[in-house]
């Protein structure tokens, strides 16, 4: 019995240090705050991050639809997407502002 002991109570320590990093990982992600980045009307992206959402009267212009600002989470291994469309394509796009009329 002493044996059968020893051998799952290392299995199972093994298991919660496994279960107790990933859950770790999982709030660390969990608080990463968003960086929104202006668009042009091009839809070129600027690279002068902010932490807030820009204000409706900021993204007022004729290109009344296109993305106004855009909010992603960066992959360090890819490069700063240039367009709008590089960012859906490369890296998680977690929200965006359309410009008003």
């Amino acid at each position: 019995m002493k044996t059968f002991l020893k051998k799952n109570l290392i299995a199972l320590f093994a298991l919660v240090v496994g279960i107790g990093t990933m859950s770790f990982k999982m709030v660390e992600k969990n608080t990463t705050t968003a960086q929104w980045y202006p668009v042009d009307t091009d839809g070129y992206i600027t690279n002068s991050p902010s932490s807030e959402e820009p204000a409706n009267e900021d993204c007022n212009s004729d290109n009344q639809g296109s993305v106004c600002a855009i909010s992603m989470e960066l992959d360090p291994f890819k490069p700063f997407p240039s367009k709008v469309t590089d960012a859906y394509a490369d890296h998680d796009v977690l929200g965006t502002t359309q410009r008003d009329e």
